[in-house]
């Protein structure tokens, strides 16, 4: 793809506007220029010396914030790699634009620092005093002489612009535009207290910063730190219109699955009606004059892969996560559910161990109660992955908060475990003996699970298996597995896009779960008795030998 350059050429200006009244125009005025327009002519006033570098994705960002001033668009959020000029677009020349024919709006921009935000805010104002900009406007206004600062200014036609950050000063004041440009400082991305602090910050005070509600206009622009930055929080509500450009183009392989989009697989901005992503090769680059390949290749190797995922790709999660990658998961093996001359499959003759990481909370940020299973084959030792479950469910309780058994058993999280186990079928359930053996709770919890299996028609043997090691190192285990080619999963499953996704995002991922009852349930497989042979649901009364490290529950 080639860009071409444009000379330090600057348009005429319309006629001069000394005849028209500095009053408030209507909210559908016409703008003397659009602002795609007007980039090539504010960049150089704006930037001397430099050589404005046109390309399709400033064209992309100009048309979705041309939306927003005509009120097509109200929350726009931008994720795009550093040093692409999105500051220059969205912080100094879209206020400055709309100030040619709106100049009545108000504006309330932050960063993560607020230097950063009067940075911005003065350069804006500088572009604003040149006779090239005064000559463009559709309507006169002059700088109101006596609220003329850096961090906040205002004009005689009744707008003003003020710079703030997390914290900072000026959250007290309103607007019609509210703009947080860089909430993050990429530093500090792995602090999860600042990280926390930034996105509360903007969920009590920014955003509730709009004039009108119906009518005032929230844009979000940054490059990924994490996945649970603001982006990745204002994404999941899915109230806002994303316009995401990575670095590099990626292809959408993957469907998005469950209610909740992952943060490891491709997004890309290729239906959008306001302006796609023209690209359709794989690795094909946002703007090749600007980022050349090499520079590409020299950037990502410095950043290493977390960062170069989030900052260039936007998926705070590389595609080749820390310990697993997609190939490393094989599909089922051809016949693998069809009987032989004996009349059983293979996946007949699996040993199958479910594993359960419990949680006890219903509200969608906690961790969730988690369920995986996997067959292990006794002759090969291949193992497959062949179910995996998760869900926010607590406990059924009483007006004066205690268990309510008999409801819980039906509808609450005993209930839904229970079903999962009869469903599935597996031979053994394990749990973490930690989780267990800490709470009387969760002790009473398993031992209902239990009881309901047997009613069910399934009774189980439920093991609590003792964390001796930490969760990355027995993480590894399923991924060793997988880079021996021994590890399978049903790659055609609806949970399979989730679960991969959780997998790839580990250790850094919003969750854990599902990687942690995927290694509880492979370490159990791979640690019981090598001469125990499978009868059934032990329909005979029979439970097979346990190694002591396990606690026998029920």
């Amino acid at each position: 793809m080639t860009y071409r350059t444009v000379p330090p050429v600057l348009l005429p200006p319309p006629a001069s506007p000394s005849s028209r009244k500095p009053e408030r125009p209507p909210v559908q005025a016409d703008p003397p220029l659009t602002l795609r327009e007007y980039l090539p002519q504010a960049w150089i006033l704006a930037q001397p010396g430099a050589t404005f570098q046109a390309g399709w994705h400033l064209d992309c960002l100009a048309e979705h914030l041309e939306a927003c001033s005509r009120g097509e668009l109200h929350k726009l959020l931008i994720t795009v790699p550093p040093r692409s000029g999105k500051s220059l677009v969205v912080s100094v020349f879209w206020p400055s634009w709309e100030w040619l024919w709106a100049p009545y709006t108000q504006w309330l921009c932050a960063s993560y620092a607020e230097t950063l935000a009067t940075r911005d805010a003065v350069r804006a104002r500088r572009l604003m005093l040149t006779p090239w900009y005064r000559g463009c406007r559709a309507i006169g206004w002059e700088f109101q002489g006596d609220q003329n600062l850096k961090q906040k200014y205002e004009n005689t036609a009744g707008g003003h612009r003020i710079a703030t950050s997390p914290g900072g000063t000026g959250t007290g004041e309103g607007g019609h535009r509210l703009v947080c440009d860089d909430p993050h400082n990429v530093r500090q991305g792995e602090s999860e207290l600042v990280r926390e602090s930034t996105v509360q910050w903007w969920a009590e005070t920014m955003s509730t910063r709009g004039n009108d509600p119906a009518t005032t206009v929230e844009v979000v622009i940054q490059q990924r730190v994490h996945a649970q930055d603001l982006a990745g929080v204002l994404k999941a509500t899915g109230e806002w219109h994303t316009l995401n450009l990575p670095m590099r183009y990626e292809q959408r392989v993957f469907p998005l699955a469950g209610e909740e989009p992952s943060e490891a697989l491709p997004d890309p901005h290729d239906t959008c009606p306001i302006y796609a992503d023209p690209r359709h090769l794989e690795g094909e680059l946002l703007h090749e004059v600007r980022f050349p390949l090499e520079q590409v290749i020299a950037l990502e190797a410095q950043l290493g892969a977390y960062a170069a995922a989030a900052q260039f790709q936007q998926r705070p999660v590389p595609r080749k996560g820390a310990l697993f990658h997609d190939g490393l998961l094989k599909p089922l093996p051809a016949g693998f559910r069809t009987p032989d001359a004996t009349g059983k499959s293979r996946r007949d003759r699996l040993l199958l161990v479910s594993f359960f990481d419990l949680a006890f909370s219903a509200r969608e940020e906690a961790d969730y109660t988690a369920a995986v299973t996997i067959g292990l084959d006794r002759q090969t030792q291949d193992a497959f992955i062949l179910h995996a479950w998760w869900a926010h469910v607590e406990e059924v309780r009483t007006e004066d908060g205690q268990v309510d058994a008999r409801a819980d058993d039906e509808r609450g999280l005993a209930g839904a475990l229970a079903r999962y186990v009869t469903t599935v079928r597996p031979h053994y359930v394990g749990v973490w003996k930690g989780a267990y053996t800490r709470s009387l709770a969760t002790q009473d919890l398993v031992r209902r699970v239990i009881t309901l299996c047997a009613r069910g028609g399934h009774p189980v043997g439920m093991l609590a298996v003792a964390e001796t090691i930490d969760k990355t190192t027995r993480a590894m285990l399923v991924a060793n597995r997988g880079d021996q080619g021994m590890l399978y999963a049903d790659r055609t499953a609806p949970w399979f896009p989730h679960y991969l996704a959780e997998l790839l995002a580990f250790p850094r991922g919003a969750h854990d779960d599902l990687v942690d009852a995927s290694s509880g349930a492979l370490a159990l497989a791979l640690t019981l008795p090598s001469d125990h042979v499978i009868q059934g649901s032990w329909t005979n009364g029979k439970r097979p030998r346990v190694e002591d490290q396990f606690v026998r529950i029920g």
